[in-house]
């Protein structure tokens, strides 16, 4: 789809602010920056019309924010999902929110892409923290400035987006949230979500993870990823054998597993075995800084993922700054996640 790109700052009125004092004011623009987010995959990857959508600006990039309207109540149903995850936010419960989208309305863990925030909370207040690809902790001042942060990741999101590969033509949407099991009270559940009924989700044809950035804050630090079917990323579309499924798993603390099983392990027993990976291929999405070259082809540095043996399984763990590897192992009360009451 086409946006604009250059506009004068002035003669518009900006989505985020140009510094964050506050807690509160921290809390605002994570906030707003998970609508953007939303809102931007679902106007780019066509999910609603162009009518449910209202223009701000970050910056001198324009962008679409989910309005709904009654002309789409499809669009207000995501808004009130948006509204149970502010819930949370506000309450400091909030720890993931995965967004998947599926194509077949029995069957959502059988997902085609997905796209995941992650966040966590600090004594010092609400901060989002985490691990790099070679689990070095990212602190908030390695972040950088707040505003060139957040324009930077707008820009990679919508590069992003217009270089993918299109969706099926018919795709539901669904939401899945965690939480932290030593703050959030057992009983809770945020405003339009009930406990969730499953904790898998599967790709039938091979993902590839994308790295997208974070915003930082005084209080936050905002990390977002997404997976989608590789051959969305591919020049040239390749015939892909579905002889192997691969698997996201919510477990309990918010720790997710990734693996791909092929059909025939699948009618063995569950037995060890040997595993020598690094992990799904994972891509880092690069956005030049002016926006001027946001048109340009998103580059993406690949690494390669290592050879597997027998039944292969990669496993990658979404830690918090207060825990640590070894903490993951440790005895954990289940927690259970959320899911909306009514599906998109």
């Amino acid at each position: 789809m086409a946006f604009a790109q250059q506009v004068k700052p002035s003669q518009v009125t900006q989505l985020l602010p140009n510094e964050v004092v506050t807690e509160q004011q921290s809390i605002v623009v994570v906030k707003k920056l998970l609508a953007i987010a939303v809102s931007a995959i679902t106007y780019l990857r066509g999910i609603f019309p162009g009518k449910a959508y209202g223009t701000k600006y970050v910056e001198d990039q324009q962008v679409m924010i989910l309005t709904g309207g009654r002309n789409c109540p499809g669009a207000g149903q995501i808004i009130d999902w948006m509204q149970g995850c502010f819930d949370a936010i506000q309450k400091k419960f909030l720890r993931t929110v995965i967004m998947s989208i599926y194509t077949d309305p029995e069957n959502p863990q059988k997902v085609t892409e997905y796209y995941q925030f992650k966040i966590q909370y600090t004594s010092n207040g609400a901060q989002m923290d985490f691990e790099s690809n070679n689990n070095q902790k990212l602190s908030t001042t390695a972040c950088g400035n707040t505003k060139k942060a957040s324009i930077l990741l707008v820009r990679k999101l919508y590069t992003l987006m217009q270089n993918l590969g299109p969706l099926p033509e018919n795709v539901c949407l669904n939401m899945k949230l965690t939480y932290y099991d030593d703050v959030t009270p057992q009983d809770y559940q945020p405003p339009g979500f009930r406990e969730a009924d499953g904790d898998v989700l599967e790709f039938e044809q091979e993902p590839v993870k994308l790295t997208m950035g974070e915003v930082a804050t005084p209080f936050h630090c905002v990390k977002f990823d997404m997976a989608t079917e590789k051959h969305r990323l591919e020049q040239v579309e390749e015939s892909i054998s579905v002889e192997e499924k691969w698997v996201m798993k919510i477990q309990e603390g918010g720790v997710l597993t990734e693996s791909y099983v092929s059909k025939e392990d699948e009618e063995v027993d569950n037995k060890n075995t040997e595993v020598d990976t690094d992990g799904p291929e994972e891509k880092q999405v690069n956005c030049p800084e002016k926006a001027e070259d946001v048109t340009e082809e998103a580059k993406v540095n690949t690494k390669p993922a290592k050879a597997v043996k027998d039944k292969p399984v990669s496993q990658y763990n979404i830690l918090s700054s207060q825990e640590s590897a070894g903490d993951s192992a440790v005895k954990k009360k289940k927690r259970k996640f959320s899911e909306p009451k009514d599906r998109f």
